[in-house]
């Protein structure tokens, strides 16, 4: 025999729950709605290169914003003192939100550090095929110096905050991350 179970009421949701948990809950509701798409629509194209899930544009905004928002925050003060509270207020957004995304600030510098990675790789690739058709080692490496310093004045707000004594840990964490990529090429 099925139990039913009793209704309960907005107010008597409030009353056993906060309301940063019911946030977060509507939140992983509506996250696991969007995704779920993926799963009921199989024979669509949902991937971009790789084999990865499309992102929606909603959380590349999102993200693109809480990143933004960091490196504004890196020209005031070192990495160190930067809390999640103060990415969020600055951001406008929840701390929900950044967790949703994050696990913690390391973690939104660590993405950073991909991207970067990514966009100098990307461009390795791009000189590559446009001016060293052959392989040469020489060209090669000049493109691989081109992308890297390409990068670096793309992003310069970002990477004039990562030396060594203005901000340790990305300067050691950033520059392990380049080396490691570089001895791949």
């Amino acid at each position: 025999v099925p139990v039913k179970s009793p209704l309960i009421s907005v107010s008597g949701l409030f009353s056993i729950f906060s309301a940063d948990e019911i946030d977060k809950f509507l939140y992983i509701v509506k996250i696991s709605k969007h995704y779920t798409k993926y799963l009921d629509n199989p024979g669509e194209q949902f991937f971009g290169k790789a084999g990865e899930p499309i992102e929606d544009k909603r959380i590349t905004k999102t993200k693109r914003n809480i990143k933004a928002t960091l490196t504004a925050i890196l020209q005031e003060m070192p990495f160190e003192k930067i809390s999640v509270a103060e990415i969020c207020r600055r951001g406008d957004i929840s701390r929900i939100t950044f967790y949703a995304h994050y696990e913690d600030k390391y973690a939104l510098a660590e993405e950073i550090f991909s991207d970067h990675v990514q966009e100098a790789q990307d461009k390795y690739h791009m000189l590559q095929a446009e001016n060293n058709p052959k392989n040469n080692g020489f060209i090669g490496y000049q493109n691989l110096l081109d992308a890297i310093l390409s990068l670096y004045y793309d992003n310069y707000t970002f990477f004039s905050h990562t030396t060594s004594s203005e901000n340790p840990y990305l300067f050691s964490s950033y520059f392990n991350r380049m080396n490691a990529s570089v001895d791949d090429y």
